[in-house]
């Protein structure tokens, strides 16, 4: 059994941050956990060993720019190994961007380390839902304004991940487009897990971002900025769960293998390890358990409507809640049901409800 090729892996250099986001699924891990040299070497060995012709790492955390020396020596030591192995390696991150200045973008456009930033909305919103470790920082949304010209200059496709939570959630429209005028063309766009939502404020979620969608501008044709998970193509009737364990993987800053970043980030309970790069693949039993990716298995989904268009929720967060892969927890289940409807509806071209704007 074998999750190989690895084609994605969510590269942990360090659970460090200078953010302290309360939906954060990592934080609880404490700071100053990063990768050694000897780690990341071996790594990379095992990722080229186990991938077939390209792959793309993922720099996550933790927050990686916090370790720019690291991210070079992963991007020169995985070409090198790359070249001999006759593997294409591809690097992409995610930022806050607090630690970002003109030198690190020059740097990151010659490693190609292509990068979404992370903002939960605009000004105070993102504000709160993002919080400086340093307390020096007034506004980490500020420093954002300020270094937008560098952004634009060095990765001119600008991309924002947006986690949208239930203190956010009544500007998310006006956020978005606010952020479209600064000029993010691509937004990633979910609601906080982790974090209890009403039913009223799941409802004003989709009505939000419905709005923004249905109002958008047309670049080339098409809807611009374009939204994941709106604008994604359909993943096709009973193609069931996300890559984790399929392909994707995930490596902490002390060698070990799981299913993905979010079971890297678990704190307690069994977080079905794959293995380590030291050892290599030693609980092949766990790998099994993520194989099926059909919704025939899934008994409490067999008469769900929306079931040929479900991901089946996030696996990791099914086992924390329903100690099953592929049991969906209720609130996977209503933030699954709530973007699909905006999705439908956005497709219809159908207005949002006006009620409880801004409530």
């Amino acid at each position: 059994m074998s999750i190989f090729p690895t084609r994605v892996v969510d590269f942990f250099l360090t659970y460090d941050c200078n953010s302290a986001c309360p939906y954060c699924f990592v934080n609880q891990h404490g700071l100053k956990s990063s990768m050694s040299s000897e780690t990341l070497e071996k790594s990379i060995d095992w990722i080229a060993d186990t991938a077939k012709d390209e792959v793309e790492i993922v720099f996550i955390g933790g927050e990686p720019t916090l370790e720019p020396d690291k991210i070079e020596h992963t991007v020169q030591y995985a070409t090198a190994v790359g070249a001999q192995k006759g593997v294409k390696f591809h690097f992409t991150m995610t930022t806050n961007f607090l630690n970002m200045d003109e030198a690190l973008a020059q740097k990151l456009a010659a490693w190609k380390v292509s990068y979404l930033t992370s903002v939960d909305g605009y000004r105070e919103r993102h504000d709160r839902s993002r919080p400086p470790r340093d307390k020096n920082i007034q506004s980490p949304f500020s420093l954002l304004e300020q270094r937008i010209q560098i952004l634009k200059q060095y990765q001119p496709r600008m991309a924002a991940r947006v986690t949208s939570t239930p203190f956010t959630v009544n500007w998310l429209s006006h956020d978005l487009q606010k952020l479209a005028e600064m000029g993010f063309g691509h937004f990633i766009i979910s609601p906080a897990t982790g974090i209890r939502w009403t039913d009223a404020k799941l409802q004003l979620y989709g009505d939000e971002l419905a709005q923004f969608a249905l109002q958008r501008a047309q670049k080339n044709g098409k809807p611009w900025p374009y939204i994941s998970p709106l604008d994604d193509a359909d993943k096709g009737k009973y193609q069931w769960g996300c890559g984790a364990g399929r392909g994707r993987v995930a490596i902490s800053p002390h060698g070990n293998i799981h299913a993905c970043a979010r079971f890297t980030g678990m704190t307690s309970g069994d977080r079905l390890p794959f293995g380590d790069i030291h050892n290599g693949i030693t609980t092949e039993d766990n790998i099994i358990k993520f194989q099926d990716n059909s919704y025939q298995s899934r008994m409490e989904c067999l008469t769900c409507p929306i079931r040929e268009e479900c991901l089946g929720g996030c696996p990791a967060v099914n086992w924390e809640e329903t100690g099953s892969l592929v049991t969906p927890s209720v609130n996977e289940c209503r933030m699954m049901k709530t973007t699909i409807a905006v999705k439908r509806r956005v497709h219809a071209g159908n207005e949002p409800s006006k009620e409880n704007r801004h409530g």
